[in-house]
């Protein structure tokens, strides 16, 4: 089975490295030069040096989930690889770590390419954020004897159903794998159905809920004149379905606010003409208190990437995107942490545990269109409103996950070696 994934993955390499490039054409300089490492071939002016563990994250998303365990291992002493496969999840890393790592974008998954790359690199371990299983990689670690981690791991039914169809191939990738920190025990139950042991697969809880964020209190947050509402990682067709439920909302709340947030800045011109079609009043956001301005802003606008959590402290309340779509939906603590009331639609296999913890405390409300958007929105803006309650309930299921991290870095800690002294 090996080898027919083999022989696919040599024939699309090149239809995958032409659609990562235009994907990169908006890149930073930065991310556009380090694109070579995808061939296992090194990055301009750069000199591998000898690297205690390497972290991959595949995007965005993962990236953030993954920071506080890499500034875990950086302040233990470890010298860390942090791997991307997409520009803005690049461009993140770099944001986050700046010169504190050596980041590269992950190889792909050829035989080639995947043995160039670790010849190149030589981790010793491999620490994977969340689902990734790439066959020839993980099978060439193995044979390698670099031991691979699974962090915050879980499957969607979609990635378990599809991994138990090619159980022959992904038995090969398996074999590295030598501890899986899981979300949850349904996660767990998951990956001990695919073959790893109960020794190997271990609850260690959500990192998600493991950000510098978790720190804040409800209090942090100002309240500005009216309702102020954030929508994030907003994906195409929920931009419209969104700003359509801000109208509706306007007109039984005049001085609420949006801050918008696309999930791919790539979309932003488009937002900005369907905000001009709506006849909204509308700024770019800039992070800090919402300003008192004349004429009053309706939507401020996120244009630049890093902001979402800025967004989301100034918001009452949090939709969350990417679940009015198929898309499986995003983080669901950030802004629960943060004290926000959480709004999510329906697709959000991604982030099951998440939702089922916080519906389960009252902090989270689902809607499946524009409409009961609108709706929950009106009705959170009342004077009856549960905002305060909402927040704290989820304020505490994001508490009662914090401890993750610890949990996490136990699993992954007796793997790594080489780390000086604290200085």
């Amino acid at each position: 089975m090996l080898w027919i994934y083999r022989t696919l993955t040599a024939l699309f390499a090149p239809l995958a490295l032409w659609r990562l490039s235009r994907l990169g054409q908006s890149a930073s300089p930065s991310a556009q030069a380090h694109a070579p490492t995808r061939l296992g071939r090194p990055a301009p002016h750069s000199t591998p040096s000898p690297i205690d563990v390497w972290f991959h994250a595949a995007s965005v998303g993962e990236i953030n989930t993954i920071t506080p365990l890499i500034e875990k291992a950086l302040d233990s002493g470890h010298r860390a690889l942090v791997t991307t496969f997409t520009p803005t999840g690049f461009d993140q890393a770099c944001a986050r770590f700046t010169d504190r790592v050596w980041l590269a974008y992950a190889p792909l998954d050829t035989k080639r390419a995947v043995s160039r790359w670790l010849d190149y690199f030589q981790p010793p371990v491999l620490v994977v954020a969340e689902t990734e299983l790439w066959p020839e990689l993980f099978h060439q670690c193995h044979r390698r004897h670099i031991d691979v981690v699974l962090v915050n791991a879980r499957l969607s039914d979609q990635h378990f159903k599809r991994y138990q169809r090619f159980s022959k191939l992904y038995r090969h990738a398996l074999k590295a794998v030598v501890r899986a920190a899981c979300q949850s025990a349904a996660q767990q139950k998951k990956w001990t159905q695919l073959g790893l042991s109960a020794e190997q697969a271990v609850v260690t809880g959500n990192l998600k809920a493991a950000g510098d964020w978790a720190s804040l209190t409800f209090e942090d947050r100002p309240h500005p004149r009216g309702l102020a509402w954030a929508a994030g990682s907003l994906h195409p067709k929920e931009f419209e379905w969104v700003i359509e439920a801000h109208g509706q909302l306007l007109e039984h709340h005049p001085q609420a606010t949006l801050i918008l947030a696309p999930r791919h800045l790539r979309h932003v011109g488009e937002i900005q003409r369907l905000l001009d079609s709506a006849g909204l009043v509308w700024q770019r956001f800039v992070p800090g208190p919402l300003p008192d301005v004349h004429p009053p802003v309706q939507v401020w606008l996120i244009e630049t990437m890093g902001l979402l959590v800025d967004a989301y402290r100034q918001a009452d309340v949090a939709f969350v995107g990417g679940s009015l779509v198929p898309v499986g939906g995003h983080n669901l603590y950030e802004p629960a942490a943060l004290g926000c009331a959480v709004i999510t639609g329906p697709h959000t296999d991604q982030q099951h545990e998440a939702k089922t913890q916080l519906q389960a405390q009252g902090a989270l409300i689902e809607v499946t269109s524009s409409a009961a958007l609108a709706e929950a929105l009106i009705m959170l803006g009342g004077e009856q409103s549960p905002l305060e309650q909402m927040g704290q309930a989820g304020r505490g299921v994001v508490r009662q996950q914090s401890k993750s991290l610890d949990r996490t870095w136990a699993v992954v800690e007796p793997l790594l070696v080489g780390a000086p002294e604290p200085r």
